[in-house]
């Protein structure tokens, strides 16, 4: 259950926020563990079973994230208190399941739970990866440097992502508008220009034959064209969700050309942003090395790494357990082993994020100027093949008159 509270602080001060306990006399002992004199405490009605199927729905993206992390990271390196900071970004908040969770943490917090294990109770929110690197700097008392690393981390995952999203809702879009305006030509346009060339009772050419089955599929068996796309759609999405299919996927979109050199760099990108940052919050090298296996969101680097983090405790150099993987590249191990041997591996693995993060920029930018051109070329074939299966009949029939 939840109970809204208002109490005094030992200052006088007032402050009030929710707590979630079992029932009320647990609450108030929750209050009082965290030195505050009780004013009132009323539960929170449960919320309807239709309010909270729309909750459901709800997501935090990866802006709240970023933008909660640095706000988290500022208050804290203001040596603002953990509860207070997590309170007033809970106020400020525009995402309702955001400011519950912190909420809830700020009062598990309150009651004597860690940070990272108050985070644990909302794993649609935080990853494992952001729990790690919280109790790395809980547990070595450096939770300020480490809430700055997460900070700039989820900013520049962000950008990333919200650049790869971008440069596809333009060609998206077109390619939408393209087919809506194929298919309403198709079943209203085309069939008025054929029946001018049927009276002719000229020979149709193959290009206007096959312009007339593909109009005469979209008038009269639209639902089939509609059900397969629907069906093919529904389980394509199902497949992807299964081991095999997920296997399958991420190891072919490393193989399509020109874009599987862009996913290739966004994954190296993770993997040394993930685990420098792991290893520059004092996560063992195994535990970092697991983690980021993880984070890097494709399986066939996700075997890499770990083949690496089971070669690395047997004593072998990472750089050594990673050389012989194709998918990784020279350039990645040369500064890894530079790193090793430097003790600085941490601080080179930025570098290489932050080399990659600019190559995965750049490379967005050509495609999407590349995008542009290929978008036309494909309409004006598209316009070519309408003006050579129909105008041009219908100009030569009439030349024939």
């Amino acid at each position: 259950m939840k109970f809204e509270y208002q109490a005094r602080t030992k200052t006088g001060e007032i402050q009030t926020g929710i707590v979630e306990a079992p029932n009320e006399q647990n609450a108030l002992q929750i209050l009082h563990r965290s030195n505050l004199i009780v004013v009132s405490v009323d539960s929170v009605e449960e919320e309807s079973v239709y309010l909270r199927q729309f909750k459901f729905l709800q997501r935090v993206s990866g802006k709240d994230l970023a933008v909660f992390s640095r706000q988290l990271s500022t208050l804290f390196a203001a040596a603002v208190p953990l509860v207070s900071s997590l309170h007033a970004l809970a106020e400020q908040a525009d995402n309702p399941k955001l400011q519950e969770a912190l909420l809830d943490i700020a009062a598990n917090v309150d009651g004597g739970m860690s940070f990272d294990q108050a985070m644990k109770q909302h794993p649609n929110i935080f990853s494992d990866f952001y729990i790690q690197i919280v109790r790395a700097g809980e547990e070595s008392g450096t939770l300020d440097k480490v809430l700055n690393y997460l900070a700039k981390y989820t900013e520049r995952e962000y950008r990333i992502n919200a650049k790869i999203k971008g440069a596809m809702i333009y060609p998206a879009f077109v390619l939408i508008v393209f087919l809506i305006i194929g298919a309403v030509y198709s079943a209203f346009v085309v069939p008025q220009l054929l029946s001018v060339l049927t009276q002719s009772g000229a020979e149709l050419p193959f290009t206007t034959k096959l312009i007339v089955i593909t109009s005469d599929f979209v008038r009269n068996q639209w639902y089939i064209l509609l059900a397969v796309l629907a069906g093919g759609t529904f389980f394509g999405f199902k497949f992807l969700k299964t081991e095999n299919g997920k296997n399958l996927w991420d190891r072919w979109q490393l193989q399509i050309p020109i874009f599987g050199r862009v996913f290739k760099n966004i994954y190296l990108f993770r993997f040394a942003e993930s685990f420098g940052l792991l290893m520059r919050g004092g996560v063992p090298l195994s535990q970092a090395l697991e983690t980021s296996a993880n984070v890097v969101g494709n399986n066939v680097y996700k075997d890499i790494i770990m083949d690496a983090r089971e070669k690395a405790t047997r004593g072998l150099s990472l750089a050594s357990a990673l050389q012989n993987h194709p998918e990784i590249s020279s350039m990645v191990i040369q500064m890894v082993a530079v790193g090793e041997q430097t003790g600085k591996l941490d601080e080179i693995l930025q570098n290489v994020s932050e080399f990659y993060e600019q190559e995965v920029s750049n490379a967005i930018d050509n495609l999407v100027a590349l995008i542009e051109p290929l978008l036309i070329i494909v309409m004006g074939l598209a316009v070519a093949v309408l003006v050579a299966g129909i105008l041009l009949p219908i100009y030569t029939s009439i030349n024939a008159l």
